[in-house]
This record gives C-alpha cells, structure tokens and sequence, in this order.
C-alpha cells in the first residue's frame, strides 16, 4: 500500500489560494471535477472516483479520524470500464453515498495541495504529503506541519472526517 500524511481542513478558498501560489516551485493548478461513489466497507473506504472523460479510479484507503495530520494507507485502481466497475462494487458492497466536487491542484514538492468546493458542504484545504523514496515519515510530518502553519490552519479548522462522513452527518 502507498502512505501519505493528510490533512483536511475547512477554509476561504480565496484567501487559502493567495498563499498557496506564493510557494516557491509551485505547480500551476489543474481543474478537476470529481464525483466520488462511495461504497460501505468494513475495513476502511472505498469509492470510486468518477472523472468527467469517463475515467476512474477505484480508491480504498485506511486512516484514524483525528484531527491534524495523520497518516493515510491507501491503494488505487485505474479503470476505463467506469458503469461496469461500479454496478459491480454496488452489487457487492452496496452505495453509501455521493460526493461531488470542484476540485483545483496544485503540486509542491511530494505533497497535493487539494482546494476543494465541495457540494453542499463549502470549500475545504486537503493536503497529501506523499511518503516517497528520498522522504521519510517524519520528513512528511514536518512538510504537513510547516504547511499548516504557512498557510495559517488553526485546529478549530481541522476536520476530523471524509466528506462522506460530513454529508451523512447532516442528515
């Protein structure tokens, strides 16, 4: 399984974004517009990320909802087969839910810088410091750290949860 260090936040997107563009050696932002299918599961989160092209990308990942960074395992499976993939991960697993999004990209260093409008939620922060050769753990944890502290995230931000969660906590 790939690792990575995340972190989630609630945010300005618009104030966020001005500071994000001030990093030195910052990618400039790909659009992307998601719908992430999620299906119930025992061990940890699977969804199908759906993208416009007719592509997607089967999900599952593990990690503690806590606050602040925390560490993420995750794998990915790349398909074209979307309607059949997803009839079948219903049919096996049953849908938990739909999230949709807008969401920008910018790339720094080993980490994805996520500013998402979330539909029927707002605009949230989320990084993903990606544990690579040349980057440890704890290289990863500080990377976060200086991030949120850049970028001027308070713990009253954070968000302990997945969209998923959010949505479902709201009914």
């Amino acid at each position: 399984m790939s690792k990575n260090i995340e972190i989630k936040a609630k945010v300005n997107l618009s104030i966020v974004e001005e500071k994000v563009k001030k990093l030195q050696n910052i990618s400039n932002p790909e659009i992307i517009i998601q719908e992430d299918v999620f299906f119930f599961h025992n061990e940890g989160r699977l969804k199908l990320r759906k993208f416009t092209n007719g592509n997607s990308e089967l999900i599952f990942y593990k990690r503690s909802d806590d606050y602040g960074p925390k560490t993420s395992d995750y794998q990915i499976y790349k398909s074209s087969n979307t309607s059949e993939l997803e009839s079948f991960l219903n049919n096996s697993f049953g849908m938990r839910g739909i999230v949709k999004k807008i969401r920008k990209l910018y790339l720094y260093k080993n980490t994805r810088i996520h500013l998402d409008k979330v539909d029927n939620l707002g605009e949230f922060l989320e990084l993903e410091v990606m544990v690579i050769e040349n980057y440890s753990l704890h290289e990863c944890q500080k990377i976060a750290d200086e991030l949120i502290s850049y970028l001027e995230i308070t713990n009253e931000m954070l968000i302990d949860k997945a969209y998923i969660d959010l949505l479902e906590d709201q009914n």
